[in-house]
């Protein structure tokens, strides 16, 4: 209980309170190894590949005390952005905080106070910390400067705390950020990303293997009274993508 009252407002979700939960949450449980979990990704070989590596150098970066590498995650929604991120944080063994930037406009002027709160929680983690700020464009978005007349002095000021809690390179917390657009996020908080990770939309043969995923674990496996959905009369030549 503890725990949760110290969950800063802007966290959606944590690991320090949703371990043991997750056939509430629908993430992948601990004891899975990498192999199985990568598996539940459907990506382009390159890029899966660059995010494999790219989830090692993160458990390195732990083990020998280096800083770690901001990342960010852009392209369509429904890419496996999010999906990637949650699985990240399960492999690399960090503690992990999910919130979304739509949170931090209703905050109004709390937010920069919420925001540095944040920062603060996440610089006590002793395991390290994976912070994941899905819809980043919400309040990382251009409009300073010439074009500060679109963006109001609240907006400008959580922008600017942002800033400064990752202008520094760190050994407790590496942000994670997602957008659907990458060309509207302020050009200081891309100057701030390490690492550019492109989603794109699922070619033919990804998306007949997410079906054959979806058909497996949906309807191929028998139920809890031993009943197995009998799906008959596919024709996958008429299927379209």
């Amino acid at each position: 209980m503890t725990q949760r009252l110290m969950k800063p407002p802007l966290v959606r979700e944590t690991s320090a309170w949703t371990f043991g939960r997750d056939r509430l949450t629908g993430l992948v449980p601990f004891g899975r190894s990498k192999q199985e979990v990568m598996e539940k990704i459907v990506l382009e070989d390159e890029l899966a590949e660059r995010l494999q590596w790219t989830t090692n150098s993160l458990v390195n970066a732990k083990k020998n005390g280096t800083p770690y590498r901001h990342l960010l995650l852009h392209g369509p929604p429904g890419t496996g952005k999010t999906l990637f991120a949650r699985t990240l944080a399960k492999e690399s063994g960090l503690d992990y905080a999910i919130m979304s930037g739509g949170d931090v406009g209703p905050l109004g002027k709390d937010a920069v106070h919420e925001l540095n709160k944040l920062f603060q929680w996440a610089n006590k983690s002793r395991k390290g910390l994976i912070l994941f700020i899905d819809e980043a464009d919400a309040f990382l978005r251009t409009g300073r400067g010439s074009e500060s007349g679109s963006m109001s002095e609240e907006a400008r000021n959580t922008l600017s705390a942002f800033l400064h809690h990752t202008g520094t390179e760190s050994d407790k917390f590496v942000v994670v950020l997602a957008t659907n657009i990458r060309e509207i996020l302020d050009r200081a908080v891309l100057d701030r990303m390490d690492e550019s990770f492109e989603f794109p939309l699922p070619s033919i043969e990804e998306r007949k293997r997410m079906l054959s995923m979806f058909m497996e674990e949906h309807i191929h496996r028998p139920t809890k009274r031993g009943k197995v959905i009998e799906a008959r009369d596919l024709d996958h030549s008429n299927t379209r993508f």
